[in-house]
Order: C-alpha cells, then structure tokens, then sequence
C-alpha cells in the first residue's frame, strides 16, 4: 500500500531544482551585475520559466495525425467537447481548446504565455467497466502502443511543466484501493489518492514496454480516469439538453433555440479537428485548430440574443389568430400544452424530444402551404405525425404549434454554421 501523492516528493523538488539551476545558469551574466538590479533578475527568470511551456508548444511536434478518419467515424469526442466547453465556460478560468492535437482534446490557459496544460484522450466502450490493466494493454502496433503508455509521452515530453492528462470514456473505472478493495469510480485521480501498489506495477510495466527504464518518478501522479455520463444512444440528445439547460441560464429563463447554436459547435470542432492543414509552424497549427473562451463566449452571447424561439415569441400574434377559430377554454388547452411540451423538450425529456423527431419528420411528409392560417398547418401536419400511442391528440397538436412555428422562423444565424464568420457580426 502507497499513496501516489506520498511518494516522489523528492524526486519532484530535484526536477525543480535541477530546472531553476538550468534557468539561473542562463541568466549568469545578469546574476553579475550589481545587486540594485536583482528585481530585474528575478523578473527574468519568472519570465524564462513562464513560456517554457509556450517553448515546448513551439518545438514539439504532435505524435497522432491520423485523428480526423477517427472523428468522422466516432462523433462522441465532439459531443464530449461541447459537454467539456459548457463545463469550462462555467468557470472563471482563462482556457483555449485545441482538437486532434497531441491528441483527441487538449486544453491550454493562453496561447500567448501559456502556463498549465491538459491532454484529455477519449474512448468509448459497448459493454463492461475500465481498469488499471484494461488501460495498460497495448491498442496500437507502434509505440506508445497503449492508453497509459500514450500518456506517460505526454509527460516526457511536457516534464517540469504544470500538466495534467485524462483519460475519459462512457464507462466507468475500477481500481483497486489502497485496501486492495475493488472501486468502482466515475472519477479517479491518480495524484490525489491512495492506489494498491499493483496497480501502480501494472502501470509501469505497460510503459517500461514503450519506454526505457528509468521511468520519471512519480509520473502516475500526473494522470487521471473520468467517466463521461452521456450514453453512445443520446450523444445528440444529452449535448443539446446540455446546451439548452446553460442557455436557459444565460437568458433568465427565456427558452432559447438551441439547434443553430449546436450545429455551429459541432461544424466548427469537426473542421478544425479534420481539414486543417498540417505544417511546419506548429504554433500556428495549434492556434488554427483551436478556439478559446473569448470566441465561445461570443457564440453564446449570440445564441441568446437570436435565438428565442418563435413560439414563445410570437405568442401574443399566434394567439390573435387561434381566437377566431377557438373558444378561450380550448385556447388556454392549447397554450398550457404547448408551454409544457417545449419546456420537456428543454429539458431533454425522451418522450417530448422523440415527438418533436416525429413532428420533424412528419414535415417531409406533406406539402406545407404558408399561406394557410397556423390552426390548418397544426391540423396538415399531426395528421401524418407518428406517435407511440401514448400521446394525446391535444399533445400532438401542441407539439405541432410549437415545432411549426420554429421550422418557419428558423433562419442560419450563424452564416456557414461554422464560428468565425458570425463572430465578425458580433464585433461589428
């Protein structure tokens, strides 16, 4: 029994030592000068040790370059991304993402002068939970030739920097405590709790395969396990129920039209991950394949201005019209159902997105004539809506009222449905 946090200690401060002479080494003939300019020494130093990292970004090229065939085959990492943007856009950090760099996800605090950095890699499972020796068998023929031996480059490559690297999946982890009791976990820190010494075998033997003993001490301190709670069924549904509950608090409650916005996210990071070009300038590269929370921040502030759904909005005229073909009782029926149907739908509610689906569908099924009243295009249109049976007809019309006047409204907000074209309209 070990704690991963426990041991190396001295092996981390000699690094940092070891760091600090090469740095104060360079600096030797400032060190010289007279000591009144010592404030001017210690700025340079800080200095030299906060852009090793950009250094490293600049001279380092990425190992995986084949990720844009896998992207196009494996959707979850997208929709993990935009679940992972929500995330951080919720916080106060400073954070810029760059895709299929390094590896699947990588996360930087600035591009100009960055100090801390997360390498996040994400796979997915059928069936059956992750473990300590699951994740150290080999998965590829060419070295680092596994998920742990993957990670561990990262910390060769990156070593003395402020570092972190994820591994994260639909299933959950098993790992064997300190106890030797096996736990089951949706998240596991290798730096910040105790693990059984087998493990911690387990773990360097698969990387000794892959690289040359001795291995950087304490380097399990650096890696962590997360399960991702979106099922591979609902990766659509769960990232814009997602998306819909965090634009629902941006706007106070104003239910705001989520499909745009989605498919904005999901083109961009798709884009960026396969079409960019490869090239020398590895910091341009980087910055091409990636988007920092000033621009997401835009995109949202965006979503919430245009993006109010038509139904809500336009209520007030819907209602006008109904009146003069319906009694108020009906009316308020009518309006009750639809208000609550929109907010399951906001809410992810299986029942109100699979009706919406059929509501969709159901539009490719028939000639829509906007010429007619909104109460003859609810009535066109649920005639041909395919439901379980489970649903009312007053429901259905409701869900038709609803999806009907978001199909007519609905407009590209954001031009190409890729970022940086819409974003020239919000500065402008």
């Amino acid at each position: 029994m070990r704690s991963s946090r426990a041991r190396g200690t001295t092996g981390c401060a000699k690094a940092w030592r070891e760091r600090i002479a090469n740095i104060v080494g360079r600096c030797e003939p400032v060190i010289l000068l007279p000591c009144n300019l010592i404030f001017e020494v210690v700025f340079i130093v800080s200095h030299l040790m906060a852009s090793s990292l950009l250094e490293k970004l600049k001279q380092l090229s990425p190992r995986e370059r084949s990720g844009a065939l896998a992207i196009q085959r494996l959707d979850y990492q997208i929709h993990y991304t935009i679940l992972r943007i929500v995330e951080m856009l919720k916080t106060d950090r400073p954070f810029v993402m760059a895709f299929d760099y390094f590896d699947d996800l990588i996360t930087v605090d600035s591009l100009d002068n960055p100090n801390t950095i997360e390498f996040i890699q994400v796979k997915t499972r059928n069936t059956g939970n992750w473990t300590v020796r699951a994740i150290s068998r080999e998965v590829g023929r060419a070295p680092p030739s596994s998920i742990v031996s993957r990670m561990y480059d990262h910390v060769v490559k990156f070593q003395g920097e402020n570092l972190k690297c994820f591994f994260v999946s639909n299933a959950l982890f098993i790992v064997k405590n300190a106890s030797g009791g096996q736990v089951r976990f949706h998240k596991f820190d290798f730096g910040q709790s105790a693990v059984h010494d087998s493990e911690i075998e387990h773990l360097n033997a698969a990387v000794e395969k892959d690289f040359k003993p001795p291995l950087i001490d304490n380097w399990e301190a650096s890696i962590a396990v997360e399960n991702c709670p979106m099922g591979l069924d609902d990766q659509i549904n769960s990232t814009r129920g997602c998306l819909e509950a965090y634009l629902d608090e941006l706007a106070d409650g104003a239910a705001i039209r989520v499909k745009p916005l989605y498919e904005s996210l999901f083109n961009t990071i798709h884009a960026k991950s396969g079409d960019c070009e490869w090239t020398n300038d590895n910091l341009q590269m980087l910055k091409d394949r990636s988007i920092g929370r000033g621009e997401l921040e835009a995109l949202f502030r965006t979503a919430v201005k245009y993006g109010k759904p038509s139904f809500l909005q336009y209520w007030g005229d819907i209602r006008s019209e109904l009146s003069k073909s319906m009694g108020t009782l009906r009316l308020m029926e009518l309006h009750r159902d639809a208000v609550e149907f929109h907010a399951k739908r906001v809410a992810g509610r299986a029942d109100a997105l699979q009706l919406s689906l059929g509501v969709r569908q159901a539009f490719k099924k028939v000639s829509i004539d906007p010429s007619l009243g909104i109460l003859e295009l609810v009535q066109q249109v649920s005639r041909v809506v395919e439901t379980d049976g489970v649903q009312s007809v007053n429901h259905v019309n409701a869900a038709c009222l609803v999806e009907i006047c978001e199909v007519f409204n609905e407009t590209e907000l954001f031009g190409t449905s890729e970022i940086a074209p819409q974003l020239e309209d919000e500065r402008g």
